[in-house]
């Protein structure tokens, strides 16, 4: 559900909330965290998790395709693969611990330059199971004129995979098939630097989103509240959304199946063709950069910038918040160590990686790391 009160413009509300939670470095803040119901009631069970590969639409969910941490008969892959497709070996997802200490009952996340004034209604119905963090329901007020906003009635978990390097290898190798795959057989004809390969991400049982631009000052008032559905469910909504868009949803079961934040690869086919004539790859790893910092980077004057715009290559670009800022040379053949991923050489092409990168889909021009 999404409202908007007030004269102003909202057809920017999803690009206005990535951009903006983008600063709080969690990762790549998805509009709509439920797994779409189109897919099968295997993946909707779990939803987003490690190994996925998908696209990011322009809806701000998560169009998955297929995990390569999983066998191609399991039933999340089954007849969703390429034919060539690879399986990475010596990965167990299930086995990848997750942390609920971030997360707690109650818990928001709001963009840097819009803090809110928070207090809980006095009003309303008691509802059964509702954390006594959100009682009746939450009042959020802000005073700033352009902010964005997660809420976490019940909280949510958070996992990361430590082996990125045997993610960039996979990627770097398989590639060129992804593509061919998503706009062949699939026939998505899906842009370049859409595909992601994901390696950590933030879920929930139950959320709500909300993002604000040229509000008037000291006019942006939310109230969300809980209530029961026909079946006796529970479940969180806006009541009130005041000069600014909202959303709120829930997973399809009692599994904290909404992606919030998602992290891992962002790839890219330097070649506006796709072909596979170009081996080159590049690798940047995102850190610690401010929202506009992950726009496409611009031409600078210098030898690696100039490599990077003029040769006809394939880009990977890693948006995570594990690793920390820095740079060196390794090999990729050899062991990567992850805390020291950074400035590679792939098959002898140039591989690149700094704490930055960027997205790009047909209407959001931005990308997160946490």
């Amino acid at each position: 559900m999404t409202s908007a009160t007030g004269d102003f413009d909202s057809s920017n509300e999803i690009e206005d909330y990535v951009r903006l939670l983008l600063t709080q470095k969690r990762g790549y803040p998805l509009w709509n965290p439920r797994p779409g119901d189109w897919l099968r009631p295997a993946y909707r069970e779990e939803g987003v998790r490690i190994g996925d590969v998908g696209i990011v639409t322009e809806f701000g969910e998560f169009d998955y395709l297929f995990n390569v941490c999983l066998p191609p008969d399991d039933p999340v892959n089954a007849g969703r693969v390429p034919q060539d497709f690879k399986q990475l070996e010596g990965i167990d997802i299930h086995n990848i611990p997750w942390s609920t200490l971030e997360y707690g009952p109650g818990t928001y996340v709001a963009s840097k330059s819009s803090p809110f004034n928070r207090a809980r209604l006095e009003e309303g119905a008691e509802i059964r199971g509702v954390p006594e963090e959100v009682g009746k329901g939450l009042s959020l007020c802000s005073s700033t004129t352009r902010g964005a906003l997660l809420i976490l009635p019940e909280g949510g978990k958070s996992a990361n995979c430590p082996y990125l390097s045997k993610f960039y290898q996979l990627a770097a190798e398989c590639a060129h098939s992804w593509y061919d795959f998503v706009n062949g057989p699939l026939a998505r004809g899906v842009r370049n630097n859409s595909i992601y390969l994901v390696t950590g991400c933030d879920k929930a049982r139950t959320w709500g989103v909300a993002s604000f631009s040229d509000a008037p000052a000291n006019s942006v008032s939310l109230k969300f509240v809980p209530r029961l559905t026909q079946n006796g469910a529970r479940e969180y909504w806006f009541r009130t959304s005041d000069f600014a868009a909202s959303s709120s949803g829930t997973s399809h079961s009692t599994n904290p199946a909404g992606c919030v934040f998602l992290r891992g690869f962002k790839i890219a086919v330097r070649s506006s063709q796709f072909t596979r004539r170009q081996s080159n790859v590049q690798v940047t790893y995102i850190s610690k950069l401010e929202a506009d910092e992950f726009l496409p980077p611009r031409m600078e004057h210098t030898p690696a910038m100039m490599w990077q715009w003029l040769s006809n290559c394939m880009g990977l670009t890693i948006f995570s918040r594990i690793i920390p800022w820095r740079r060196l040379s390794i090999d990729a053949s050899e062991n990567i160590d992850e805390s020291d991923f950074a400035r590679c050489q792939v098959s002898g092409s140039h591989v690149t990686s700094a704490v930055g990168a960027h997205f790009d889909n047909p209407d959001i021009s931005s990308l997160g790391r946490d």
